[in-house]
């Protein structure tokens, strides 16, 4: 089981950092992708967050275990590898990871999870953090949450197996979530000469 160093450590390699490249301590935003990995939609709310002044972080769970595209849509969106509790400890990790860079306002941080993204992020609020093996690490720190300033949740995951269809939220930082109760995908052919850059 990884230690929190460790998880950082291994997560760090795939990280993109958008917004002011000095070392000042900023507000963040710490971006988290759906389970058919990193898209390009989750780059385009980072660059558009680093606009207002603030580091955005996007967060890659599975280039640095080898995990392509393929793999993700056969194991992880069908819930057979990685569910959210378990990647939990990537988002828990990654502020670690951020409080140590010394560069993040660890008041100011905000967490943005986009489908299963959502979901470990919402099942790491379920957890209280108290001892070894909650969030898959061995050294869970409940102070990194403690001032966690908001969460932006995009279609989370919340069908079975997520957690917090049957347990309550142990911290509450304000929420907001993007839901339908209708949804549907319409394909609209789009031609290069129809895109104007």
């Amino acid at each position: 089981m990884d230690t929190m160093a460790e998880r950082w450590a291994l997560l760090q390699k795939s990280v993109t950092v958008y917004g002011p490249e000095d070392d000042l301590p900023r507000p963040a935003v710490v971006l988290f992708h759906g389970c058919g990995g990193l898209r390009p939609h989750v780059h385009l709310y980072a660059r558009a967050a680093a606009t207002t002044g603030v580091r955005a972080y996007v967060i890659d769970s599975f280039t640095p275990r080898g995990w392509d595209r393929n793999f993700a849509v056969s194991l992880i969106c069908t819930g057979v590898v990685l569910q959210g509790y378990e990647r939990s400890g990537d988002v828990l990790a990654t502020l670690w990871g951020l409080k140590q860079s010394g560069r993040v306002r660890m008041d100011r941080v905000m967490l943005a999870g986009f489908s299963h993204g959502g979901w470990s992020i919402m099942d790491l609020m379920t957890q209280r953090l108290t001892r070894p093996g909650e969030a898959k690490l061995a050294d869970p720190d409940p102070a990194l949450l403690e001032n966690l300033r908001a969460l932006f949740l995009v279609y989370p995951y919340i069908n079975f197996p997520a957690r917090t269809n049957l347990r309550a939220w142990v911290r509450h930082p304000e929420t907001f979530a993007v839901l339908a109760e209708k949804d549907h995908l319409e394909h609209f052919p789009i031609k290069m000469t129809d895109i104007r850059l």
